[in-house]
């Protein structure tokens, strides 16, 4: 038979075990989360704020200093007329956004798989963004007129 301060001491050790997976599974999902919230929110926003135009004022160092975008330039902009199925027009902006979704998915889906498959899924969908943010600016470079 168990003495209280065992049964106690298994209660409290239960309670910290509880405790500490359920503060791993908010630090997991709270990636996810704030990824769709992000989307969501960029969603709602009026297109006012995104139909300036292409060639307003930008805060890019990148592009006020060497008079090109970055391969970045142009990529929320992309991803808000993509979420409003405008995809000629995200193209426009940055071709990097139909990689981008893929990726942003991939990242939510291995969040709650976390499997081995989805982690090398995951890996590749990156990789292809990335190539693709190094393909916008070889475009970028080799079609600026100064």
């Amino acid at each position: 038979m168990n003495s209280l301060p065992s049964q106690i001491l298994n209660v409290v050790s239960n309670l910290f075990k509880t405790v500490s997976n359920f503060k791993v599974t908010i630090r997991r999902y709270s990636i996810s989360f704030t990824v769709l919230i992000a989307l969501t929110v960029l969603y709602c926003l009026p297109e006012k704020y995104f139909n300036s135009g292409l060639n307003d004022y930008s805060y890019c160092l990148h592009k006020q200093f060497l008079g090109f975008g970055c391969p970045g330039c142009g990529l929320t902009r992309a991803t808000y007329y993509l979420l409003h199925l405008k995809p000629f027009l995200a193209l426009t902006l940055n071709a990097s956004v139909f990689f981008l979704m893929p990726t942003i998915f991939g990242e939510i889906f291995y969040q709650f798989t976390n499997n081995e498959w989805s982690k090398k899924f995951r890996y590749l969908l990156y990789f292809i963004f990335c190539l693709s943010l190094f393909v916008v600016y070889l475009i970028r470079i080799f079609t600026f007129k100064s």
